[in-house]
């Protein structure tokens, strides 16, 4: 089977080529190309990762904010609304930091 940068992108494709190179890997050193489509092949499967955006709507923030105190109630939450359960996290922290009063207020502290 010849492998090409045509396969990318198709569906399944990648993770089947990124397997295959990397058994073929263990097995002799790859050739330049191949290593350059395993290269672009984990690029693309990084930044499609990173370019998925919750949006957090407020009906998130009370659900977020009623599931706080519950045993792994915040890890539900957040694989229920496909974030990570950091993301969700963090998320709580500034609404806990907003309701104090301890927002950003633009001030330089020294």
């Amino acid at each position: 089977m010849k492998l090409s940068l045509s396969m990318i992108g198709q569906e399944g494709g990648d993770a089947v080529l990124i397997e295959l190179l990397d058994r073929l890997g263990r097995h002799r050193a790859l050739a330049d190309d191949e290593s350059q489509l395993l290269e672009k092949l984990v690029r693309q499967s990084q930044a499609t990762k990173a370019s998925v955006y919750h949006k957090w709507s407020r009906e998130d923030d009370r659900t977020l904010l009623r599931v706080q105190h519950r045993p792994r109630g915040v890890a539900n939450y957040a694989k229920e609304i496909g974030v990570s359960e950091y993301a969700a996290w963090m998320r709580l922290d500034r609404l806990r930091k907003k309701l104090r009063g301890e927002g950003n207020t633009g001030k330089v502290e020294r």
